[in-house]
């Protein structure tokens, strides 16, 4: 009777209510214990538990200052085997002072279901960082005395500068010189309106009932004319955006409401708010070459004051 009582006491002190650390097992390994200044070293820290009391696991491994963590450390790895887990995380250390060097605070903390804790140790472990200097070499060095370097620079160099200094010098003379011809040789074509708007009204739009179009061409050939003979800048403008500007050029009130009485036109039938027929087509073109000769007149009167005298 009093054996079987042993047994049961025996069984009941590592699993009873003082949370024993006996079914749990931890420990710190490294894959080599002797390193050169820098070289990077694995510390790998292995943790057993049983499969149906899975903690939450909290490393607390201090590292002395000697030793660098090389990057974040690993992702944990668990794998159960015969009914218990085991849990491995890696972390890569390396060293920068030579000697035996000493990690001690090997500890691991467990937060088990129960919302208890367990702290866990392993013994320290010894690293030993080696100089990157051979064995063999047991003195400093003499200082070598500096190299002497001569300070001539060849002729061959001094002849590639000048040639290369050369090509650059004609080639900016050759820039120049084609651009000025190029410049001297720039033919400035001047558009006769006139003869363009009567090829539009030849072209067959109106026949083909292309008003769009039409419109489109007759709107741009008086809006160039206009720039042509005034200096106005009237293609990428509204019409009432010019108005200013033509009455600074010398034109009549009658003829630039003219002008802005069609130039609307045009635009509602580009943007299809109006629809002419065939007969108020060839109108319009009509009415361009004689808004074009009306400008012409009068901005001959402003530039030749004499004649507006006499017309007056």
């Amino acid at each position: 009777m009093s054996r079987i009582l042993l047994t049961f006491l025996a069984w009941l002190i590592p699993f009873g209510t003082g949370h024993s650390t006996a079914p749990y097992a931890f420990r710190v390994t490294v894959d080599r214990d002797t390193i050169t200044v820098g070289d990077p070293l694995t510390l790998t820290l292995v943790l057993e538990f049983p499969e149906q009391d899975i903690p939450e696991v909290i490393p607390e491994i201090r590292l002395p200052d000697v030793f660098r963590v090389l990057g974040s450390p690993g992702e944990a790895d668990q794998r159960t085997e015969g009914g218990r887990v085991k849990w491995e995380q890696g972390i890569q250390l390396t060293s920068y002072r030579t000697g035996e060097q000493e990690i001690s605070d090997l500890d691991v903390l467990l937060v088990l279901v129960s919302g208890d804790t367990v702290r866990l140790s392993d013994s320290p472990i010894s690293i030993l960082v080696r100089s990157v200097k051979p064995d063999s070499l047991s003195d400093i060095l003499d200082v070598k005395a500096p190299m002497a370097i001569d300070a001539e620079i060849p002729v061959w160099v001094w002849l590639v500068l000048i040639v290369l200094i050369v090509l650059a010098v004609s080639y900016v003379l050759w820039r120049r010189r084609a651009i000025g011809e190029a410049g001297a040789t720039t033919v400035v074509v001047v558009v006769n309106w006139f003869d363009e708007v009567k090829k539009l009204q030849e072209s067959g739009l109106i026949e083909a009932g292309d008003f769009d179009s039409y419109y489109t061409r007759l709107s741009e050939a008086l809006r160039r004319y206009i720039e042509q003979r005034t200096g106005v800048e009237a293609m990428e403008r509204a019409t009432f955006e010019i108005r200013g500007d033509l009455e600074r050029a010398d034109l009549s009130s009658g003829r630039i409401l003219e002008v802005e009485g069609f130039l609307d036109e045009a635009d509602l039938v580009k943007f299809a708010k109006f629809e002419p027929d065939s007969v108020k087509a060839r109108q319009d073109g009509d009415l361009v070459l004689a808004l074009m000769d009306g400008i012409d007149d009068e901005r001959t009167q402003a530039d030749q004051p004499e004649l507006k005298d006499e017309v007056s």
